[in-house]
């Protein structure tokens, strides 16, 4: 979905769509089925794009984030 966190977490490597924009959806399902070269694209791309995330840095992340917060408190 478009205006979303996943616009961000998508990046380039996705086609978006506003909620409830079915034509949008359906634009976006047709370009992907005809350009075999695109879709391939995308799919490389989000490939690429997942090994930015993983549960490693996201824990490490996290766990910075409450220690920002209980310092906050203790402050």
């Amino acid at each position: 979905s478009s205006g979303t966190v996943l616009e961000e977490l998508a990046g380039e490597s996705a086609l978006l769509a506003a909620p409830g924009d079915v034509e949008a959806l359906t634009a976006g399902c047709e370009t992907l089925l005809r350009d075999r070269d695109h879709s391939r694209q995308m799919a490389a791309e989000g490939r690429r794009r997942a090994q930015l995330f993983d549960w490693d840095q996201t824990a490490v992340a996290t766990a910075q984030a409450w220690r920002e917060m209980a310092q906050m408190e203790a402050g």
